[in-house]
């Protein structure tokens, strides 16, 4: 009898720990949303650290961009060998964060007004063309295109399509549409005059006859 109430207690204590485990709540260790602000030396210790590209494009998808876009912060990430793909997709990734309004603190640089200097810098920094083209299309500028501008550029070795692209007006910020004003119907136009009629000649009366 006693090792029969042994094995009764044994099983309800078990069935008692086994009723607290599924009351307990589960925490998911996978799938949780990314939150992490992800910074230019962020992306240059995955680069160090020898992770896929595919890796890092997923990461950078995934977490919220807090990086330094200024032209400085570009040609850094190129001289730390970022491959100049993983640089246009934090471009993108920072553009998108900012026009939504989502954007950290920490994204900086796409306020940077962009000058001949700058594009020349960023070039004689080895940044390749396309990066350039990336960072012209998404930030404000105030290029000097004149005929004496073109020449100065062009002895600066600026390539044809990069002078093309500083030639063409920079976006347009995105803002809201606006709702549409409904005007006003014009009043008809007010009925013409009457002309009166002119009245017919009386008839002359016939000359009354003398007595007689």
């Amino acid at each position: 009898m006693k090792l029969a109430s042994r094995t009764f207690s044994t099983a309800r204590n078990r069935a008692k720990a086994l009723g607290l485990l599924i009351l307990a709540p589960f925490h998911p260790a996978f799938g949780q949303a990314d939150q992490e602000v992800l910074s230019n030396p962020a992306v240059v210790q995955m680069v160090s650290g020898k992770l896929s590209k595919d890796l890092i494009v997923g990461k950078i998808n995934s977490a919220r961009p807090g990086f330094d876009l200024s032209s400085d912060g570009i040609i850094a990430l190129n001289g730390f060998k970022v491959d100049q793909s993983i640089i246009k997709l934090m471009l993108q990734v920072g553009d998108n964060a900012r026009r939504s309004g989502n954007a950290p603190a920490t994204l900086i640089g796409l306020d940077e007004v962009l000058t001949n200097e700058i594009v020349v810098r960023m070039l004689t920094g080895k940044v390749p063309k396309q990066i350039v083209l990336a960072k012209i299309q998404v930030s404000k500028s105030a290029f000097d295109v004149s005929s004496a501008g073109m020449v100065s550029l062009k002895t600066s070795k600026v390539p044809d399509d990069v002078i093309k692209a500083m030639m063409l007006p920079p976006a347009q910020p995105v803002s809201a549409t606006p709702i549409p004003v409904r005007e006003a119907a014009p009043p008809p136009p007010a009925p013409a005059a009457e002309v009166p009629k002119a009245k017919p000649p009386a008839k002359a009366k016939p000359p009354k006859k003398p007595p007689g």
